[in-house]
C-alpha cells in the first residue's frame, strides 16, 4: 500500500504541476491593411490642367454631350450665338474657346483678376441672356463687368455680376431688357482663383 500511496502522490503532483505552466499564448491574425476610399468625381466633363498648363485639354466621358443649354429659357426659341473670334487680356491661350458654344473647352487666362475676354459676333446681334460657366479653384465671391460695344473699341457697361460662383456651374442672367452688340466683353474684377471660363454663352431668343 505504501508503493501504491507514494506512486499516486507522485502523479498527482505531476498533473498539478503541469497544470499550473500557463498555455502558450496565440496571436491573433494581423489585421488587413487599410484600404483607401475611392475617389469620387461629379458627373459631367473633366478638365486636366496643371498650373504649367495655361491651355489645357479637355477630358470628356464617352459620349459626354458638351453643348451649353439654357435651364431656363425666357421664352421659346432660344439659340446661342457663336463668336466669329475673340480676343483676352492673356494671350497665352485660344480666348474663341470662351465662346465656341462647348463647355469642355477652356480659356484660361493662367493668371488673377483683372482679366478680361472679348468676343467679336461679326455683326451687332440681339442678345437676351448671358450664361457664364467658370472653370475655378477655389470656388468663392466673384466680380463680373459685362459690356458691350459695335466699334470694339469703345464700351459701355450694361451689367454687373457679383456672386458666388463655383467651378462648371452655370449662372444665367436673363437681361431685363435686350442687347445688341456686336463686341461683347467680361472683365473679372474679383475672384480668389485664376480666371477661366468654360463658356460665356449669348443666346438670343424667338425671332427678331
Amino acid at each position: 500500500m505504501g508503493l501504491r500511496t507514494a506512486a499516486f502522490a507522485t502523479t498527482c503532483a505531476t498533473l498539478m504541476a503541469c497544470a499550473d505552466v500557463p498555455p502558450t499564448p496565440v496571436s491573433p491574425p494581423p489585421p488587413p491593411p487599410p484600404t483607401e476610399e475611392p475617389l469620387l468625381l461629379p458627373a459631367g466633363p473633366l478638365v486636366m490642367a496643371t498650373s504649367e498648363s495655361p491651355d489645357p485639354t479637355p477630358v470628356a466621358p464617352a459620349g459626354e454631350d458638351c453643348t451649353i443649354r439654357l435651364s431656363r429659357p425666357p421664352r421659346a426659341g432660344c439659340n446661342e450665338i457663336f463668336a466669329l473670334s475673340a480676343q483676352a487680356s492673356s494671350a497665352q491661350a485660344d480666348a474663341s474657346k470662351a465662346g465656341d458654344g462647348s463647355v469642355c473647352t477652356i480659356w484660361n487666362s493662367g493668371g488673377r483678376s483683372p482679366q478680361q475676354v472679348t468676343l467679336d459676333l461679326g455683326t451687332p446681334t440681339r442678345i437676351d441672356v448671358i450664361a457664364l460657366v467658370p472653370e475655378m479653384t477655389p470656388d468663392g465671391q466673384v466680380s463680373h463687368e459685362i459690356s458691350f460695344s459695335d466699334d470694339g473699341r469703345s464700351f459701355q457697361v450694361g451689367h454687373r455680376v457679383e456672386a458666388p460662383m463655383r467651378s462648371g456651374a452655370q449662372v444665367e442672367l436673363v437681361l431685363p431688357k435686350p442687347e445688341r452688340a456686336r463686341f461683347v466683353r467680361v472683365t473679372t474684377t474679383r475672384s480668389p482663383s485664376s480666371i477661366a471660363w468654360r463658356e460665356v454663352g449669348l443666346f438670343r431668343c424667338g425671332t427678331e
